[in-house]
């Protein structure tokens, strides 16, 4: 009966440490203060999340023609599309993904939970 009882705490404790782990990872997903501006040029994971939340953006607004390749590689048809976005919401279309520009992004997956906590830590913000 000992050594049952053991069993059944240490199974308990390794729930607990599992559910401990995953509420820190979840609570990670917040976006980064100070991450990397993204701009032309530039290539890699952030680039294919700025990629995904403008054509999330798009595809809401019912523009599947502004449906941008999710490739990585911060081209011509990326930098308009981020321009694109700047304008609508009065921001200043430079093209370049800022604290400004990333936080209205990354706000934008948290209302409308987008591709996942990963791409949260590539977005710059302010806050």
């Amino acid at each position: 009966m000992k050594h049952r009882t053991k069993a059944v705490l240490r199974g308990a404790t390794v729930a607990l440490s599992a559910a401990v782990l995953i509420g820190v990872g979840t609570s990670s997903a917040s976006a980064r203060v100070g991450a990397p501006t993204i701009r032309y040029g530039n290539s890699g994971f952030n680039v294919q999340c700025v990629q995904y939340a403008l054509n999330h953006w798009n595809s809401a607004q019912g523009r599947s023609n502004h449906l941008i390749s999710v490739d990585g590689i911060f081209g011509d048809n990326t930098l308009a599309e981020v321009r694109r976005y700047q304008q609508a919401y009065g921001l200043g279309a430079d093209g370049v993904v800022g604290p400004v520009t990333g936080g209205r992004m990354y706000w934008a997956w948290i209302d409308g939970d987008l591709d996942g906590p990963a791409c949260y830590q590539a977005m710059p913000t302010q806050s």
